[in-house]
């Protein structure tokens, strides 16, 4: 789960959440795309996740070497 906060001077307030697979974040060596965001049981906004998967060991690995 990935969550937002805002960030005041005085406290944070959670402001979002989503709920991400991490086996989604391998797939073709990382993710670029939109999640919807959510907040008590609304729709809050979406927010842009871009990750990359670089895995080390294994044959694609050495290959990549």
């Amino acid at each position: 789960m990935l969550r937002c906060w805002d960030q005041d001077l005085t406290k944070s307030d959670a402001i979002g959440y989503c709920k991400v697979k991490c086996s989604s974040l391998m797939f073709n060596k990382g993710v670029h795309d939109w999640f919807t965001m959510h907040y008590e049981n609304q729709e809050s906004g979406k927010i842009l996740l871009e990750t990359v998967f670089e895995p080390e060991g294994g044959a694609e690995y050495e290959a990549a070497q």
